[in-house]
């Protein structure tokens, strides 16, 4: 696997809707965070992940999201912090309190 970048989440600014391409429960599941929108010429999104090592979890966001992906990697604790400042409390709450059916997601 190869690292293009290495991320401060703390000073990056991610747009929301970037980030609303991976639901939450992937996102909190796998710490891992859509850093942007899909490259216009490759189609690649870039997703920061705490453990990049993971092939299995790099291959599951890549079919949830529908695209290939450029990994990064950052701070656990700043992908935590991150994950629960950009998603909406109401996807939050519903994932927590088991409201919403729990994602299908392959750990293969």
């Amino acid at each position: 696997f190869k690292i293009d970048r290495i991320f401060n989440l703390e000073v990056m600014e991610i747009p929301a809707d970037a980030v609303s391409l991976l639901p939450y429960q992937t996102a909190r599941d796998f710490e891992c965070l859509v850093t942007g929108f899909p490259d216009a010429e490759t189609g690649r999104v870039e997703v920061v992940f705490a453990d990049p090592t993971r092939p299995d979890r790099t291959r599951a966001v890549a079919d949830k999201i529908q695209a290939e992906i450029t990994l990064a990697v950052a701070e656990r604790s700043d992908i935590v912090r991150a994950i629960h400042g950009k998603y909406r409390l109401s996807e939050q709450l519903s994932v927590l309190t088991g409201d919403r059916k729990k994602e299908s997601i392959s750990y293969a």
